[in-house]
């Protein structure tokens, strides 16, 4: 899950839905990305490293590297 950055100190909407699809038997892992005074470039390439370690680690973590979605709020 994408959430809204780093900095931002609003509520953290992804542990609500993570762990509603944890009961689904999903495993979910919330990223964070940079933002102000960063460009969107900046922010791809941390969204892009979060879903290239999560297949990396993928056998860690018991799941298909070929199954990973991404989900997103507010402006992920």
């Amino acid at each position: 899950m994408i959430d809204i950055g780093a900095t931002h100190p609003g509520v953290n909407l992804s542990m609500y839905v993570a762990t509603a699809f944890a009961k689904l038997g999903y495993v979910s892992f919330i990223i964070h990305y940079r933002v102000n005074p960063y460009a969107e470039e900046e922010s791809g390439i941390d969204i892009a490293c979060a879903v290239k370690y999560v297949r990396y680690h993928a056998k860690d973590y018991g799941i298909d590297e070929d199954k990973i979605a991404v989900v997103g709020f507010s402006a992920g």
